[in-house]
């Protein structure tokens, strides 16, 4: 308890920091969007059987993923090179806003086109009109809604991002609204619905704040994104092996064990996830603090390590012994199917804070090949082992499959730093020479 009381006295020092300040709030975001999502699947296992909840939980992730196909890597790139664009800034913005939403329009089109061939168990997404439109309409969201709370990042006022959550999680009253008109529907539309409503007030309001004089206007000028495509492209490549992972394991879930498992599944990723998004958010503020001042990031580095420490051990402690009450808010076979599954989850957090800040250094370099090396590298891995273990040894192969695979990363990059440490080529932290 003196670590935490410690930790809040120092809170309006920390504040004054840029990169605790960003990452603070981004982190603040994270916990309110799980504590939202918690609310909002509450509600969904409370009020839906455990096969539409399943169901839901199978759609959300590929939405996602589409999604992120659709950005071409923008939301890194924008992070980067935003901060010195100057007067291009909004030709900048509405261009990667532009580009991506066409994209995400003929990317969910290709998709349920083919769904035949590559997830015939979501055909019934084809079936009904409503669902069809929803389905393209929240990948074109999603796409926008990342993008937008990126160009906050980069201008280091990451206090909208949150604020962006907030107006999204109109979402659980749009769910008991629509649990009566719509069904099993209703999940998919009250969150697609709610984070649209997101994205215009962000773009009316909060992107005129943060960029005065900004209108969301579409644009197509080639000459000024041209200098972040091939930046954006690796990072691109990086982003789609990240998130095939969270993607496609729902989907194998689905096809390879009852459809409420995959439900389990994907309550105790979301709360894994918030583990997860204490390394994303410090990580992203320390990428964003790089871009602006780069001869000042190796001490930043340190910074990062130090408030990952202080805030994943507590997490990870308090999922090992206290994730089992936390599953048993949405029923006693969430608790019973997804402890086990969530505390390795929780194991794993620890080598991805490691790997995370890694990548952060990579970024703020530029080296690229690392950057799309080990999203690919546990891409192949997670997926395999998890396709191995799943029949064996059930939903929680998926989660051993995740932390060995994120745990044999951390390895080699300790291997890489003793290397270097032996050749006299060792830097501060996680950062060469």
């Amino acid at each position: 308890m003196s670590l935490i009381g410690e930790y809040i006295r120092r809170l309006p020092e920390y504040l004054r920091v840029p990169l605790y300040r960003n990452a603070i709030y981004l982190m603040a975001d994270r916990v309110l969007m799980a504590g939202l999502g918690f609310l909002f699947w509450i509600v969904i296992a409370r009020t839906y059987t455990d096969v539409e909840a399943g169901f839901a939980a199978a759609i959300i992730p590929v939405i996602l993923f589409l999604a992120l196909l659709s950005r071409f890597g923008f939301e890194i790139a924008l992070v980067r090179f935003l901060p010195s664009a100057g007067k291009n800034s909004r030709s900048i913005i509405n261009s990667c806003l532009t580009i991506s939403g066409i994209g995400a329009i003929l990317i969910s089109v290709v998709f349920l086109l083919g769904l035949e061939f590559w997830a015939p168990a979501l055909l019934f997404i084809r079936a009904r009109w409503e669902l069809t439109l929803s389905f393209i309409l929240f990948t074109v969201t999603f796409a926008l809604l990342v993008l937008m709370t990126q160009v906050f990042v980069a201008r280091r006022k990451s206090a909208f991002v949150m604020a962006t959550t907030l107006v999204g999680g109109v979402r659980i009253a749009l769910l008991v609204v629509f649990a009566v008109y719509f069904g099993a529907f209703g999940v998919l539309a009250s969150w697609g619905f709610a984070e649209t409503l997101a994205v215009i007030i962000g773009m009316l309001l909060f992107m005129r704040i943060v960029i005065p004089g900004y209108k969301p206007i579409p644009t197509m000028r080639w000459g000024v994104v041209k200098d972040m495509v091939r930046y954006s492209a690796g990072n691109y490549v990086a982003a789609i092996f990240g998130m095939l992972p969270a993607a496609l394991l729902p989907l194998l879930v689905l096809h390879e064990l009852p459809t409420e498992n995959v439900a389990y599944y994907y309550i105790a990723y979301t709360i894994s996830s918030l583990l997860f998004a204490i390394t994303g958010a410090v990580c992203m503020s320390l990428f964003a603090e790089g871009s602006h001042f780069e001869r000042e990031w190796r001490g930043n580095v340190n910074k990062a390590l130090k408030l990952i420490f202080l805030l994943q051990v507590p997490g990870v402690l308090f999922v090992m012994f206290f994730g089992g009450y936390l599953l048993l808010l949405f029923g006693g076979d969430y608790s019973s199917e997804g402890f086990v599954l969530l505390q390795v989850f929780s194991i794993a957090s620890i080598f991805m804070a490691f790997n995370g800040v890694f990548l952060a250094t990579r970024r703020v370099l530029k080296r690229m090949w690392p950057i799309i090396a080990i999203p690919a590298f546990n891409a192949f891995v997670i997926v395999s082992l998890a396709h191995l273990l799943l029949g064996p040894m059930g939903l929680v192969g998926t989660s051993i499959a995740w932390a060995l695979s994120h745990g044999l990363v951390s390895l080699g990059i300790g291997v890489y730093y003793v290397v270097l440490h032996l050749r006299g080529l060792g830097g501060s932290a996680l950062v060469p020479t």
